[in-house]
């Protein structure tokens, strides 16, 4: 992973959320930090991936919300 954001976690959950200049946010363990899956966001072509910031979680709807360099904010649905 490259570029990698300030990782968020929930007290109690077992990963962290995390983005990347890969233009994905990646879910890491916990525990040790090894990669679980990871979320492409937005056009995924080489030229116009765009790095993503540092994840906030929506606790009341369940969301994750992220933002990228091209100026998007992203919300996913927390897994």
């Amino acid at each position: 992973m490259n570029s990698p954001s300030t990782p968020i976690a929930l007290p109690g959950d077992m990963f962290v959320y995390v983005g990347s200049g890969d233009g994905s946010l990646h879910r890491r363990r916990v525990l040790d930090g090894s990669p679980f899956d990871a979320f492409p966001l937005g056009d995924q072509t080489p030229a116009l991936l765009s790095s993503v910031g540092s994840p906030t979680f929506d606790l009341r709807n369940n969301f994750i919300y992220v933002g990228s360099d091209a100026g998007i904010i992203y919300a996913l649905e927390k897994p």
